[in-house]
């Protein structure tokens, strides 16, 4: 039983004639080979360093051609191999490959010389009789100095003159061969783990590599492994023909097309891995699918859905796609029917998404999609990414009753909005719809396209845990708002209002029914939406929120219609738009039914962002639209490059491109030779307008920004 429990560690081949057997501890591979001719050579090839594709790499990795015995051709091999073992009772040798050719280690008859970890005579050991011999030979032999492998792949043969028997695994070739001929063994055995205790049986695991010619006839495939890596070479199955894969699909080269007919599904126990390639999943008919349980990882190469109906991935795990990988939906769906978290991120454009697990999907990146995004069973999180929806017609269809819906667990509030729903140019019609299944349902008279952005916060952190932004020209459009119940956030439903954000938050009488809410007037101007609850208003109502710079000072103000229970504002400001800090407070008029208005001042000559904070008594809050004010305007703020200027000059100042600018081009007479009024983002191009035909000399450019003004001398050159 040194081979395993009744020797299960082995592997019979040649209609059982022969078997091979393997095992090993942190020092010694055992190989045993029982029944075969001990005057002919059994040959090992040993892969100890794994790489994805395991034909892949380079030279440096492995030598994907073997070496020429007894009078039979170099091999091609399925993997990059680092050793070769040639063991018979008369002669045996070691090969490593040098990154080049296949060195001769030691080799010599009766056994190898030199170290007592060779497979010399004491590490070698036959029975005539029986016709069985047995060897070991150290890890650090095979490796070069190194340890046992935590992995490594291997296949092997008997030869004799222009000939091979006792092939394993028993699918590669086997006969007698003329010298010159093309041998290709497609097939090996997968060692996946070699700790103590954890180790696999090596005998176990069959894969394949595809190296060989075209196949228009692929039949069944039940294998360990499969890789496909062969420039310009076309495996094409056979009808009816179903694929097990134990483990990893992985293409990186090649082709490889379905073809089949109905019924003719894929299964993938581990990844499916492309790196480059074309997977082309077209089906002859229907119910094909490609089912994979672990992830999809696409870094390379073209993955093609299928053009024929219910022929779909079925993903258990996540999807992944990086660099120049392509994902081409032919309106097909991607079905995530994982147990644990799942997780989608890439550049992809899917067709039709499909959730069906409890434990929810998250986006690592924003998506589109083409068709249909369906939770059937649990939440699609976007993570604070965007889920785009393109076309007139697609959309979602979100299982609300059972609280399956989409949503966004980094959401905060207006400050912080997480990621998206997008659904643009969408038509409104005098039939009640659901646009793009978003929850906002919408008919009008006049027809006319509207275009949504949906959000998944709370609204001044009391309305329901979803808004919508929304832009169009309705008429007298009947708006309504349909919900899940874990979106009210403890909302009593009875309560449910309509609110419409203008300037701040108004609520909108409305008549909650079933599981939407229904604004009682039509709507006649568009802005953003949501629901809360008409008994406990949001609180304050924003009219305006102003900072505009005077010199060195910044002068902010604003004004609110109405207040209820307000404890204070506080002015944030920020230089980089991002994180802001207090630097003014003032207390809030607690309750008031009539306009009031606030006023501070700060010195500040840079250029910033500003924001309002409103907190309530209970300590709620809420950010108004941020502000950006310009830096205090001088000749250092803003300034022309080159100067001196020939033909083309570039304005660089610290404002936004929307920023209202006026300039005046003087000579040194003080006469106006030409002028500009307008934003920014003009400013540049209308200069370089008139610049070529100037004449060269002194020139002066006098801007003003609001109140401000500055003066920059340019020297014009010819």
């Amino acid at each position: 039983n040194e081979y395993g429990a009744g020797n299960n560690n082995n592997y019979a081949t040649n209609a059982g004639a022969t078997t091979w057997y393997m095992t090993w501890d942190a020092t010694y591979l055992y190989i045993l080979v029982a029944n075969a001719n001990e005057a002919e050579a059994a040959i090992v090839y040993l892969d100890l360093n794994p790489v994805v594709p395991v034909n892949g790499g380079t030279a440096a990795n492995g030598a994907n051609i073997g070496q020429a015995y007894d009078g039979l051709a170099a091999p091609n091999l399925p993997f990059r191999a680092d050793a070769i073992l040639y063991v018979k009772n008369d002669y045996r040798e070691l090969r490593r490959w040098d990154g080049g050719t296949w060195a001769l280690v030691s080799g010599g008859a009766g056994g190898l010389g030199g170290t007592a970890d060779d497979y010399a005579t004491a590490d070698y050991a036959s029975t005539g009789g029986s016709n069985t011999r047995e060897l070991r030979i150290s890890w650090s032999r095979l490796t070069n100095g190194g340890g046992r492998p935590a992995a490594f792949n291997w296949n092997g043969y008997v030869a004799y003159n222009n000939g091979i028997y006792a092939q394993v695994p028993v699918e590669n070739p086997a006969g007698t061969f003329p010298a010159a001929s093309l041998l290709s063994f497609n097939r090996y055995l997968t060692v996946s783990a070699t700790a103590d205790n954890a180790s696999t049986n090596p005998m176990s695991r069959n894969s394949y590599t595809h190296i060989g010619s075209n196949i228009s006839n692929f039949g069944n495939l039940n294998v360990w492994d499969f890789t496909m890596n062969t420039a310009d070479r076309l495996v094409s199955r056979a009808t009816a023909s179903n694929w097990n894969i134990a483990n990893d699909f992985v293409v990186g080269n090649g082709s490889i097309f379905f073809n089949t007919v109905a019924g003719a599904n894929t299964l993938v126990g581990g990844n499916l891995r492309m790196s480059g390639g074309v997977l082309d999943m077209d089906n002859a008919a229907s119910n094909s699918d490609l089912e994979v349980n672990g992830d999809i990882l696409l870094s390379g190469g073209i993955l093609r859905g299928s053009n024929t109906a219910f022929s779909d991935i079925i993903l258990k795990g996540n999807w992944q796609q990086t660099g120049a990988a392509v994902y081409e939906p032919r309106n097909r769906s991607i079905f995530f029917e994982g147990t644990s978290p799942q997780t989608l991120s890439g550049n992809a454009a899917f067709a039709n998404l499909y959730l069906n697990n409890t434990a929810g999907l998250k986006l690592l990146s924003s998506v589109s999609a083409s068709a249909t995004v369906t939770t059937a069973t649990g939440k699609l999180d976007l993570n604070g990414f965007d889920l785009t929806l393109i076309g007139a017609d697609n959309g979602i269809v979100e299982d609300r009753a059972g609280n399956h819906f989409i949503t966004d667990n980094t959401a905060v509030n207006d400050a912080v909005k997480g990621g998206r729903i997008i659904a643009r140019a969408r038509a409104v019609t005098n039939t009640q719809t659901d646009i793009a299944g978003l929850g906002l349902l919408l008919n009008d008279a006049t027809g006319y396209n509207v275009s949504i952005f949906r959000y998944h916060y709370r609204a001044d952190g009391t309305s329901m845990k979803k808004l919508y932004t929304v832009s169009g020209s309705p008429t007298a459009t009947t708006l309504a708002i349909a919900y899940a119940s874990e979106e009210l956030a403890g909302i009593p439903t009875g309560n449910l209002s309509v609110y419409r954000r203008d300037a701040s938050w108004i609520l909108i009488e409305s008549s909650p029914t079933g599981n939407q809410v229904t604004a009682d007037a039509p709507v006649t101007a568009f802005s953003d939406w949501t629901l809360a609850d008409r008994n406990i208003p949001l609180p304050v109502s924003l009219v305006r929120f102003d900072a505009t710079r005077v010199g060195s000072e910044v002068r902010l103000g604003w004004e609110t219609a109405s207040e209820q229970n307000s404890l204070r504002f506080d002015v944030e400001r920020s230089y980089n738009g991002q994180v802001f800090a207090t630097v003014l407070t003032r207390n809030a008029a607690g309750f008031a039914a009539q306009t009031k208005v606030y006023q501070g001042l700060i010195i500040d000559s840079k250029a910033g962002w500003y924001r309002l904070k409103q907190t309530d008594t209970d300590g709620r809050f809420v950010y108004s639209p941020q502000v950006f004010v310009a830096a205090e305007l001088s000749t250092t703020s803003l300034r022309i490059y080159p100067n001196p200027v020939k033909d083309a000059v570039q304005v660089i100042a610290a404002y936004p491109m929307q920023t209202e600018i006026s300039v005046k081009l003087v000579n040194v007479q003080g006469m106006v030779v030409t002028s500009y009024r307008g934003q920014f983002s003009g400013l540049t191009p209308a200069l370089n307008q008139t610049l070529p035909v100037l004449k060269s000399g002194v020139y002066f450019l006098h801007f003003t920004v609001g109140e401000q003004q500055s003066v920059q001398k340019m020297i014009k050159v010819d």
